[in-house]
């Protein structure tokens, strides 16, 4: 049990703030799929993914591929994650274990690796180069900088250093003495940056090497990115350091807690969690102020740590966890799709005809459903009676060849799964029933229809994804 909150922050979603302690609230279920509240904006809900038991995922990145690639700090593996939860993992040599990950040049993907003595690169179908490092190297954070290289950080020889995409490295020392470089990001200067937790301060590095540190506020930070607003933030000890490019350091403080982890949101802010307490906020650089803290990763009633974040393809937050071996989706938009009968009007669009039964949201007004391309969607039985929503086939953007009886599945896909794929169905879905949340998936005009009541004067209609 948590001694106490966070001071100044009000925390919610899986504790709740008290003037002595923190209480527990019920049980958040982390099976695939399942969604469970996240109140950090009104239009948000959390997907978990459990991936393998113990392998304590701590970094995630969106590689070239559009997936989201995570390290595993007990295993020597890393792995990928699609956006349908199914994920694939690739070995490294035995006793490596990467410490972060970053997409590079040419469909590639790079992972540094603490205390090995190598780095390593996979190509986003998962075959691995490792290079050797200068003796003595313990590299944390990678990047690939602006040059075409990935530059990192050496704490174990107090240097910032890059290599080439053909493994070629160069380190260059830190003028701090035993100074120990964490974390690295591009610059909108278009130099490098990093963070040094030991001597609490912020450095720029050139292309060409040249570097300059800037002393910071007194506490240490850690992981280091670019707000919209063109400054750098840092995630720090006791709250966001605040960096301009001409190395003056301000710091807005939450303390009581050590905020680690750090990202640009899609909604501008800065998205920081902390391992120690299981929290996410966010922070707006226009009002200088933090959300209240949410806990996302909750089991039998227990928080559970959160590290990493990243921002996906489709716009979404994907959070690693390592206590429960999971990694979470923040779904920004989520299409909620009413299915309804009873009491439903039909409608009589040009291009495709008698459509009925299916509308964005609860009302009763039957349309042609228009979608957001690479969002999620939610089917709704709105009715007393079973309904589905099943995948007949193609239309164009004239016609709808509607087959003459229903050719669809009955069965329920898996939460994730794009919406146009071969056999899509939500399966039967009883009185009030909520379906899993799936994926619109790519642009394109598709045939709908009911398992039960599909006819050309029932239930059927057109989602166009665009």
């Amino acid at each position: 049990m948590w001694k106490q909150a966070v001071a100044g922050i009000a925390v919610v979603a899986g504790l709740t703030a008290c003037s002595q302690h923190a209480v527990l609230q019920s049980p958040q279920d982390s099976s695939p799929g399942i969604v469970t509240p996240f109140n950090l904006t009104t239009k948000s809900v959390l997907v978990h993914y459990p991936l393998t038991a113990n392998s304590v995922p701590t970094r995630v990145a969106l590689a070239s591929d559009h997936n989201i690639w995570f390290n595993e700090l007990n295993f020597d593996k890393v792995g990928k994650m699609m956006s349908n939860g199914t994920f694939t993992e690739y070995n490294l040599p035995v006793g490596h274990y990467a410490s972060d990950i970053a997409p590079g040049p040419s469909n590639t993907v790079w992972i540094s690796e603490y205390g090995t003595g190598f780095i390593g690169k996979l190509t986003t179908s998962g075959t691995l180069t490792e290079y050797p490092m200068p003796a003595g190297s313990f590299t944390e954070g990678i990047v690939k900088g602006p040059d075409g290289n990935m530059w990192f950080t050496d704490g174990g020889n107090f240097a910032v250093g890059k290599i080439t995409p053909s493994g070629t490295v160069t380190e260059y020392t830190v003028p701090q003495a035993s100074g120990h470089p964490t974390d690295i990001t591009v610059g909108p200067d278009g130099n490098l940056w990093f963070t040094d937790d030991t001597f609490g301060l912020v450095g720029k590095v050139t292309t060409a090497g040249s570097i300059t540190e800037f002393n910071g506020p007194g506490d240490e930070p850690h992981q280091i990115t670019v707000g919209a607003d063109g400054k750098l933030y840092a995630a720090a000890d006791e709250g966001i350091w605040q960096i301009t490019t001409a190395g003056a350091v301000k710091e807005f403080s939450t303390t009581d807690t050590v905020w680690q982890y750090i990202t640009l949101g899609p909604d501008k802010q800065l998205w920081m969690t902390s391992p120690g307490f299981g929290a996410l906020v966010e922070f707006n650089p226009k009002t200088s102020k933090f959300s209240s803290a949410i806990v996302p990763d909750v089991k039998s009633g227990q928080p559970g740590q959160i590290a990493g974040l990243a921002v996906g393809a489709d716009g979404d937050v994907w959070i690693a966890g390592e206590t429960y071996s999971d990694l979470m989706v923040y779904e920004e938009k989520i299409y909620s799709i009413g299915i309804r009968l009873n009491g439903e009007m039909s409608f009589n669009d040009p291009n495709y005809g008698f459509e009925l039964g299916y509308a964005v949201g609860t009302g009763t007004q039957t349309q042609t459903v228009s979608l957001a391309a690479g969002e999620s969607v939610q089917f709704s039985n709105l009715d007393s009676i079973p309904h589905s929503a099943a995948f007949l086939g193609n239309a164009t953007q004239n016609s709808a060849p509607w087959p003459s009886s229903f050719n669809g599945s009955t069965s329920q896909s898996t939460a994730g799964t794009a919406i146009a794929t071969s056999g899509f169905s939500t399966g039967p879905l009883n009185a009030g029933q909520k379906s899993p949340i799936y994926e619109t998936g790519m642009p394109g005009f598709y045939m709908f229809g009911c398992q039960f009541h599909y006819g050309a004067d029932k239930m059927r209609t057109v989602f166009i994804v665009h």
